[in-house]
Parts: structure tokens; C-alpha cells; sequence
């Protein structure tokens, strides 16, 4: 077996002096289905930040691809950019999906961004749906759309 994608060891999460999350051995494999159980105030959320880089361990290390994350080792940009959550009712702008999906572009200045856009819908199986409006979508196609949109946005800060 490959080397996880993600490990935490000895990982706990407190606020002010309150411990909301205590993980003392997580690996997380590529292409690992994980379900996230528990009662309100159990930690889930606080673990999906902690693995978004939202936040950093209160204790604790993550590493991520090998690369440790913890107080002293911040995740860089480049790492943030792999990772992204979406969520069950992705924000969507009421404009089309073409639109939705260049936004964050858009919002970096970049002008020649329609081959990543084209590029993104393609992998995520929506360029039939690019002139569509987004408020129309089910929501399952809403969710690809926030994924395309990630993906969009990876692809030009590669590229």
C-alpha cells in the first residue's frame, strides 16, 4: 500500500480550554471513502477544517502527501490549493454554470481563463450545462459545479 494521503498523530484541537478534538492515529488513503459520525459537538467539522487547513492543530502533527502540518509548519499555498470540501448546498452566484465556474478567475484578474473553464466542466462531466443557469441545477449538479469551479482554479494556477 501506498503512503496515506493524510496522517494525523496525536492530533487534538482545543478552544480556549476546551478540547473539541482528540485523534491520536488517522490515516486517510487517495480514494478512501471516510464517513464522519457523531453527535453535535463530537469534532466533525473541527476535523474537516483541520484536514481543509482551515486551521492548524491545537497539538499535534498532520502531514499531508508527507509534508507536516502543524503550528510551527503551516500548510503553504500550494497544499491549501489541492484540498477543498463541498458542501451539501454549494453557494452558488445566479448566473450561469460557464459563469460560476470562472468566478474565482474572475476574481484574480485572469483574463485568458475559458480553456480552464472548458477543461473543467469536461472532467466533471458538465460542459453540456456551461450556459445554464446555475439556480435551475439539481443538487447534485450544483455540487460538480463548485467542484468544477476548484478544479478550474487549480488548473490555471498550474498551468
Amino acid at each position: 500500500m501506498s503512503e496515506p494521503l493524510y496522517q494525523l498523530r496525536d492530533v487534538t484541537q482545543s478552544y480556549r480550554d476546551r478540547t473539541v478534538l482528540k485523534v491520536d492515529h488517522l490515516d486517510i488513503q487517495a480514494g478512501e471513502v471516510l464517513a464522519l459520525l457523531g453527535p453535535s459537538g463530537a469534532g466533525k467539522s473541527t476535523l474537516l477544517r483541520l484536514l481543509n487547513f482551515l486551521e492548524l492543530p491545537s497539538a499535534g502533527q498532520i502531514s499531508f502527501r508527507g509534508q507536516v502540518i502543524n503550528g510551527a509548519n503551516p500548510a503553504p499555498l500550494a497544499v491549501r490549493r489541492r484540498v477543498t470540501t463541498v458542501f451539501q448546498r454549494p453557494v452558488l452566484l445566479n448566473r450561469s454554470v460557464w459563469d460560476n465556474v470562472r468566478y474565482g478567475l474572475k476574481l484574480r484578474g485572469e483574463r485568458n481563463g475559458d480553456a480552464a473553464v472548458a477543461s473543467a466542466l469536461e472532467q466533471i462531466g458538465l460542459t453540456s450545462y456551461a450556459r445554464q443557469q446555475a439556480r435551475t441545477l439539481s443538487g447534485g449538479e450544483a455540487q460538480r459545479v463548485a467542484l468544477a469551479r476548484w478544479c478550474c482554479d487549480r488548473c490555471a494556477v498550474a498551468g
